[in-house]
């Protein structure tokens, strides 16, 4: 396109609304790339899967016991009348404990209630499994919809419940539609890299808070953070470094252990936007850290969740001149 290179460092801008260039945004995506196969590699060679191979490689090797008898039942449903029901009472089995144990992390507990429901038939096809926030009147309940037409590994279904549920997507909404109720303008307004980042960071926060009961889990919440990171290297990749959708397909392949002609033609038709996920959370884990080391015994993971949402979805730039005033305040 005429002036592509500008307007994809436009399109990463309006998503992440970070300031960072196509080249760091590269860049960023392979250190974490790398960060996270280096911490699933320790879970996988505590399971007996380690060698030279390729991560992809080790990843196929991982879920090729998943099919073996000692742990069939841990990762799949059988397949039978129930299993439809299976599926959505363990999915609210998990949001109901993550409402539980809100109290480790928050100080603010949503009024707004969330339920389970299947994705209409309609939309099966589409892959999607996702959250939609409750009206702003009140009428319709907030919903997380789960895609029956296929079933994901026992063990990942945690952290996308965390992720499109609570602490994630209804947490930040439902408390900024609570908190600033006659305001229309924060309600209405999205910034991917804030709520996409939010959401990626509470999946970490759970396996940080020990709500991942196992390795199994554990190596899914790192494989979820990791496909994020593949996603900026892909994005950046074809839009700044010129690739190839077969180069795509490689890096993919190499590094997660499958590709999707679908994921990499999303990537190419909505650039920067896959970029948000990762990015938003980099960045508020950064912020944490600081406002951590520079208030040691002063700090309060609850206080500072609260300042980070209670102003509604911000631009990461204008998330961490918040950040900073609430440390002066706090020493």
């Amino acid at each position: 396109m005429p002036d592509g290179d500008k307007y994809y460092a436009y399109s990463l801008k309006f998503h992440t609304s970070a300031s960072m260039t196509p080249k760091e945004v590269f860049r960023l995506g392979q250190k974490e790339v790398k960060s996270l196969q280096k911490k699933a590699k320790v879970l996988l060679d505590s399971l007996g899967i380690k060698g030279d191979a390729t991560f992809g490689e080790l990843m196929s090797q991982y879920r090729a016991t998943w099919r073996t008898p000692e742990l069939e039942d841990r990762f799949f449903y059988p397949e039978s009348e129930e299993k439809r029901q299976m599926v959505l009472s363990d999915y609210q089995s998990l949001l109901d404990s993550a409402l539980l144990r809100l109290s480790q992390a928050f100080k603010y507990i949503p009024k707004t209630e969330v339920t389970v429901k299947p994705v209409p038939e309609y939309k099966e096809q589409t892959g999607l499994t996702y959250y939609e926030p409750a009206s702003l009147d009140g009428k319709r309940k907030a919903t997380f919809y789960v895609n029956m037409a296929y079933t994901m590994a026992k063990p990942g279904m945690r952290s996308l419940t965390y992720h499109e549920t609570v602490p994630g997507h209804h947490y930040q909404i439902a408390l900024q539609q609570e908190l600033t109720q006659n305001r229309m303008f924060k309600n209405l307004y999205f910034i991917p890299g804030f709520a996409e980042g939010w959401a990626m960071y509470v999946q970490n926060l759970a396996m940080e808070l020990g709500w991942l009961p196992d390795v199994y889990a554990r190596i899914a919440e790192l494989n979820s953070q990791l496909f994020r990171a593949v996603r900026i290297v892909v994005d950046a990749g074809i839009h700044h470094k010129k690739w190839t959708k077969e180069q795509a397909a490689e890096y993919m392949q190499d590094n997660l252990g499958w590709s999707s002609d679908n994921e990499i033609d999303r990537y190419i038709v909505w650039p920067g936007q896959a970029c948000s996920y990762t990015i938003g959370r980099l960045k508020i884990q950064e912020l944490r850290d600081k406002a951590r080391n520079q208030l040691g015994p002063k700090f309060d993971l609850k206080d500072f969740h609260m300042t980070l949402l209670e102003n509604g979805s911000l631009p990461l730039d204008l998330l961490e001149d918040i950040i900073d005033d609430y440390i002066s305040s706090r020493k």
